[in-house]
């Protein structure tokens, strides 16, 4: 995930938008953290996002 962010770090629009994406990919997408990236399947992100749509929709838009 570290390498993802270094990666984007010149697509960031400002730091609130860098903060967002470590934010988003630190707590929202952590039970994927230990999987490898080709066993994810779309049942595993949903798994993740549907937690925090049901409770903060406004923040989940984004992601979408």
């Amino acid at each position: 995930m570290d390498g993802l962010l270094v990666t984007r770090k010149g697509d960031w629009r400002n730091a609130m938008h860098k903060a967002q994406w470590e934010m988003t990919l630190n707590d929202y997408a952590k039970p994927l953290h230990d999987m490898p990236v080709a066993d994810i399947v779309i049942g595993d992100v949903k798994d993740c996002l549907i937690v925090h749509w049901s409770v903060t929709i406004s923040k989940a838009i984004p992601l979408m």
